[in-house]
């Protein structure tokens, strides 16, 4: 079948790998501005060059659902290679260091390629992504703003684009995001993204073995002042790279441009240097405000919370990732799920080829209730990290503290990935 994926970012593309290994025809469209492309139209063996967004956004944890799809697309030993791979503990203190709780990183019930996560750039992974699209041949078109999706039509679906054109295929997948337009066309124009009241910035810094932090060992680290709900992560990506996230309750005014921008080089010293003294006024140790003071890059981040859909497929029509069900990042998780509904739905693709009906079935049927227990732990951990008051601060620590040595002794972590060729077996009664 051939299927239109609009959305370029880290699902779709994803997506498409899956769908071409299992005998489908993927085309990706995207509106990034193909003016703000990266790259050299030809490699030096004359074929187009991997499009290149450029270097925005922040990092990723690709936990071991992820992995398993990258395995599986054999580009798991890329990004090992230019990775963090050593991860034992994510970390929740007090913004002044004194830890509170953690939980183990480490998947014990995995094989070595899989049980420890793997910390990335978006740039970086995104950039593996696309340069395989580039070896599979998968047609890949930018500057595509959808305007409307017509479904009247039984045997397929046409997306019309406001440059005036248009592409029908058999299946139409929505993988652009939180703002998604295939969302608003095809469930409800009313369907918009909402903000969820925080703001923040996403950064990259360049570390040394002065860096405490760094030397303390494999951890992920979140740094929390609770009752002025404001937040630190830092995270280390690769052998000289960190990756952070400042996020505090907030409002910066919307727009309709929700591309990522990242900070002009002119301007980075003063704004880095801004949220270095605000750490500082936080109770953030000197070695972490020195480390954000050192930043070399810098993209300001609205948080927004999607609508709650019943189900992720209309027709011909079939939502991934934050197109589905955007929320807030306090657990990071929306890489994991995007990653997993591609798997998910490649899956049952590959299974019914001809029948989208059933593969849709399928996929509403695992990832409609799974994203919906994301969505509803996600903003119940807001709920508890973020108190407004001391006893709900001293609650919330005591709960989680509580939890998370559970969650360790358990190794929960082995058992919350999606594995999902066994959990599609499974569903249509198959032996995994």
């Amino acid at each position: 079948m051939k299927v239109l994926i609009v959305g370029a970012g880290v699902g779709g593309p994803v997506l498409a790998l899956l769908l071409k290994k299992a005998g489908h025809d993927p085309v990706i469209v995207d509106k990034f501005d193909p003016a703000n492309l990266v790259r050299p139209k030809t490699n030096s063996n004359g074929k187009p060059a991997p499009l290149d967004f450029g270097d925005v956004g922040g990092g990723f944890t690709l936990a071991h659902g992820p992995l398993m799809v990258l395995r599986d697309l054999g580009l798991l030993h890329k990004v090992r290679k230019v990775s963090f791979n050593e991860t034992e503990r994510l970390v929740w203190s007090r913004m002044d260091g004194t830890e509170i709780y953690h939980w183990d990183a480490v998947a014990h019930k995995f094989d070595d390629e899989l049980k420890y996560t793997a910390q990335i750039l978006r740039s970086t992974l995104h950039r593996i992504i696309m340069a395989e699209i580039g070896e599979q041949e998968i047609p890949v078109t930018v500057g595509k703003s959808l305007h409307s999706v017509d479904t009247s039509n039984p045997d397929k679906v046409v997306a019309h684009f406001t440059d005036g054109t248009s592409i029908g295929a058999d299946i139409l997948v929505g993988a652009d995001g939180m703002h998604s337009s295939v969302r608003r066309a095809v469930f409800g124009d009313n369907l918009h993204a909402k903000p969820d009241l925080m703001v923040g910035y996403l950064g990259v810094t360049t570390y040394d073995e002065k860096d405490r932090w760094v030397k303390d060992g494999g951890y992920v680290n979140f740094y929390a002042q609770a009752e002025l709900q404001k937040r630190l992560v830092l995270c280390r990506v690769s052998d000289t790279q960190v990756f952070w996230e400042i996020t505090e309750y907030g409002t910066r005014e919307d727009t309709d441009d929700h591309t990522w921008h990242t900070t002009t080089s002119t301007a980075l010293p003063a704004e880095v240097g801004r949220l270095a003294e605000s750490l500082k006024s936080w109770g953030a140790p000197q070695g972490i405000v020195d480390l954000i003071a050192r930043s070399h890059r810098l993209t300001p981040l609205n948080i927004y919370d999607a609508p709650r859909l019943d189900s992720f497929s209309k027709g011909r029509v079939v939502l991934i990732g934050d197109s589905a069900h955007g929320m807030p990042p306090h657990l990071g998780q929306g890489l994991t799920l995007a990653y997993g509904d591609a798997g998910v739905l490649a899956e049952a693709m590959t299974h019914f080829k001809d029948e989208y009906r059933r593969a849709f079935e399928i996929y509403n049927k695992l990832r409609v209730p799974h994203a919906h227990s994301m969505s509803d732990r996600t903003h119940g951990f807001a709920e508890q990290n973020f108190p407004t008051t001391t006893f709900a601060r001293w609650t919330g620590e005591f709960t989680m503290k509580a939890s998370s040595m559970l969650f360790n002794y358990l190794n929960l972590i082995s058992v919350m990935s999606t594995d999902c060729k066994a959990e599609v077996n499974k569903a249509i009664g198959l032996n995994a």
